[in-house]
């Protein structure tokens, strides 16, 4: 409370000379503040006079300053017994208001001005108590009548500012900081509430100005510090935040929230290890920090330290044992540790906290479609669309559950709902042609359809281009440069282009995956099963005089694909993991053009292994060196789609949680005839999966 409430008592004109001369030397001393010596007065004259009320309220106010409430309040009580002064109840009722007493503030405010209904000091008293109390119109109706009397009062202007802001009355408040500061521009605290108002209404240029305003006043005002290192933060201003950060903790070595958003700030430039130290040095000043502990958690786990997060995550549910986000975190850690059954507890505590929380749901469905519990996995995501029924990522998430379980009509729809999500948004296009989705008739019309994703999924869709034919179109096809010389032999194709190329003219377009949609192609009718491209011979014959002459079975082996895929890490396999598993009889041809470093070192210690990546120019190269082996064993990628469509036979290895077109339990594929599936029995283990491909692998070739 401002010290202004704090008013002189009216001189004393009945007492006798000596008494007023002690009494006006107090109140001296007391104005000059050497309180001990205006305290030694007041009570010498209560020796003399003991209801002496000046004496008293004197010795309350000094109470007061000292924050000895208890103390300051008997002072007041007893001035108050002996004299009915509007600066006494006003003053008592200050007292109450530090005390959060607040209905007895209200009734000696009141008591004042219903003496003296004028009496600015108490009115200004009972606007804050009314603001501090949420009776905002109360409050604002007050301080309008200061302000109408007295255009320039500047604690009623800043007041009204402060009742303004704290009821969400943000451009009223700024208002009212502004006129503060036009009339006394060094007023610290009103440019920094005024850039906190900015900050509200997410005006962060305002904000930092005022901030800034504050700062040229007093370059060490911490408050202004704070809050301008939080605009900034907004702002991804980041090393401006480390810069007020650091000059905060100089000032204030123990503002534990300095290191934290200093913290904040590395760990968003993604500086994960300078992060951790800092929210380490927030927790030693407060071991109970309970943001700290989750975002150093978080900053672990971003380095993939797994097991250091789950403690921090652990601690974070010790504090907050009724937080769902507490329990969702520590689940998500348990779940990168394959804690499977410990993440689902996890995530159910969370729920049983905060049933609606759709992050929870969205998290389980996934673990439930991980351990292929397909039906538990949907029932989860609906919840989530429950909860938010435009949630592009659950539509898109079950589209993908159908088309496992082989709905494709009902799967494909919700496909195209991956055209909402953040990964491919930047890459629809946008013709001012019409998107044929189907409905619209094709005789006698030109459509483009151009690739979308992979390289494998431009050559397992593009079966599909000779339906189009068949409907009368005329298809222009856009596809990778590398598949340019195989995609030339699909039927159907009038124009084939490598991206980039310039367009020809056309009425439709089409992205290659919206295709089984727009055709209502279902599991059942999948075209060209039994395969659809061949060889160029001229590559064959150059590959069967690089290779040179066969004396043994030749195998193709594919181990890894594109180290950038988002499942790579499920997908692909090292060749040392499967190399013990592989009969020697064989002659083993890698056919991936790049490969990890580890897999190229070993290639070189064993003669029974050999490598073409560098010299695959495209997939003509790819398909000859397919057609000369006797199997291709090979993990999901584009040259599994290659081998199935050149109807090659074809073992395809596939992780426990499989990539929708390979379902759940088929060994056959219903895309190539020629494929035989080889799954994971148990999630993140192979031994039982190259145990049997070995054994398939010697009955076929021996």
């Amino acid at each position: 409370m401002n010290n202004s409430v704090f008013t002189k008592p009216p001189t004393l004109s009945s007492q006798a000379l000596f008494l007023e001369q002690k009494m006006t030397l107090a109140k001296q001393l007391h104005q000059q503040g050497k309180l001990e010596d205006a305290q030694k007065g007041y009570q010498a004259l209560l020796k003399i006079q003991p209801k002496n009320a000046q004496a008293l309220h004197g010795l309350g106010l000094i109470a007061f300053v000292q924050k000895k409430y208890q103390e300051a309040l008997k002072y007041l009580n007893q001035a108050i017994q002996i004299e009915q002064d509007i600066h006494y109840f006003n003053n008592r009722g200050t007292i109450y208001f530090e005390l959060k007493k607040y209905p007895e503030a209200q009734k000696d405010y009141k008591q004042a001005l219903k003496i003296n209904a004028d009496f600015q000091d108490a009115q200004f008293n009972l606007a804050n108590l009314y603001s501090e109390t949420n009776r905002t119109s109360e409050a604002l109706k007050i301080f309008d009548e200061i302000i109408q009397k007295q255009a320039n009062h500047i604690e009623a202007l800043y007041n009204r500012g402060n009742t303004y802001k704290r009821n969400k009355q943000l451009k009223e408040a700024i208002v009212d900081y502004g006129r503060v500061v036009e009339i006394m521009p060094g007023h610290i605290n009103a440019h920094l509430n005024r850039g906190n108002a900015y900050l509200g209404l997410e005006e962060l240029d305002f904000a930092l100005a005022s901030y800034d305003k504050a700062l040229d006043f007093h370059p060490d005002f911490i408050e202004a510090l704070v809050s301008r290192s939080n605009a900034n933060a907004l702002k991804k201003n980041y090393d401006l935040v480390i810069q007020d950060c650091e000059k905060i903790i100089r000032l204030k070595p123990d503002h534990k929230e300095s290191y934290f958003v200093l913290a904040n700030a590395l760990k968003d430039k993604l500086f994960f290890h300078d992060a951790i130290v800092w929210y380490q040095k927030a927790l030693a000043l407060d071991e109970n920090y309970y943001d700290a502990l989750v975002n150093l958690a978080n900053a672990l786990r971003r380095i993939k330290y797994f097991d250091e997060a789950a403690v921090y995550y652990s601690r974070a549910v010790q504090l907050q044992p009724n937080s769902a986000d507490a329990y969702s975190n520590l689940g998500n850690v348990l779940h990168d540790l394959k804690r499977t059954d410990l993440a689902i507890d996890a995530y159910f505590q969370a729920l049983q906290i905060d049933p609606r929380s759709q992050r929870v749901h969205f998290n389980l469905a996934n673990i439930f479609k991980e351990l292929n519990q397909l039906e538990e996995s949907l029932e989860q995501f609906d919840h989530v669309l429950f909860i938010e029924p435009d949630n592009i990522e659950a539509q898109f998430a079950k589209g993908m559950i159908y088309l496992a379980q082989g709905k494709y009509k009902e799967g494909f729809k919700l496909y195209e709902h991956r055209w909402e999500r953040e990964s491919l948004v930047t890459k629809l296009r946008q013709y001012p042609q019409t998107l044929w989705t189907g409905n619209e008739p094709l005789e006698g019309k030109t459509l483009l359809v151009y690739y979308e994703q992979g390289l494998g999924d431009t050559i397992q869709f593009s079966r599909l281009i000779p339906q189009l034919a068949q409907q009368g179109a005329r298809v222009i096809f856009e596809v990778q440069k590398p598949l340019i010389g195989l995609m030339k032999q699909i039927e159907g194709v009038t124009e084939l282009i490598a991206h980039k190329e310039t367009l020809p003219a056309f009425d439709y377009y089409c992205p290659l995956l919206n295709l089984p949609s727009a055709i209502g192609m279902d599991v059942e009718n999948i075209p060209l099963a039994q395969g659809y491209l061949k060889p160029n011979n001229e590559y064959i014959h150059k590959w069967q005089k690089r290779l040179g002459e066969k004396t043994k079975p030749r195998v193709g082996l594919v181990c890894s694909g594109n180290a950038m895929h988002e499942n790579d890490q499920n997908r692909s396999i090292l060749l040392f993991d499967i190399v013990p598993y592989l009969p020697q009889e064989f002659e083993y041809i890698t056919l991936q053009k790049e490969m990890r470093e580890a897999d190229r070192q070993l290639i070189q210690k064993y003669p029974l292994f050999k490598s073409y990546g560098d010299e695959l120019a495209d997939f003509d190269d790819t398909a000859a060196l397919c057609e000369l082996m006797d199997i291709v064993i090979s993990v999901d990628t584009s040259v599994a789609h290659l081998s199935g469509a050149l109807a090659k036979k074809t073992f395809l290895l596939i992780p426990y949680c499989p990539d929708w077109r390979w379902m759940l339990t088929r060994q056959d594929s219903p895309w190539y005839q020629s494929m035989k599936i080889y799954r994971q029995e148990f999630m993140n283990s192979w031994q039982s999966t190259f145990t049997q491909l070995a054994k398939d692998l010697k009955k076929e070739l021996i």
